[in-house]
Order: structure tokens, then sequence, then C-alpha cells
């Protein structure tokens, strides 16, 4: 029988939450360094922390 997949509900939630950002604006900055490219980077950190976990 085959492991089920491992998942995160804080990168489940990260990625709704970006989707959420992109359907706004593609380009949206909310101040104090809050971008959807920093939330992309943040994504990204977690990925790979979970990768390393496995």
């Amino acid at each position: 029988m085959s492991r089920p997949k491992r998942g995160s509900k804080v990168l489940d939630r990260a990625q709704r939450r970006i989707a959420g950002l992109k359907s706004i604006s593609p380009t949206l900055d909310l101040g104090n360094g809050v971008t959807i490219d920093n939330r992309l980077s943040f994504r990204e950190i977690l990925l790979r922390r979970i990768a390393v976990c496995l």
C-alpha cells in the first residue's frame, strides 16, 4: 500500500492567499514590504523546508 502524500496546512493556506491576492492585482503592494513576490518567495521557502523533512 502506498503512503499518503505529506501535506502542509500552512502551505495550502499560503497558496490560497497568493491566488486571492493575484485575483485583485498581479502587482499588488500592501505596504511594509508585503507584495505578491514576497509571498511567493515565502511559499518557496516552505516548499524547500517540507522537502527536507521528507
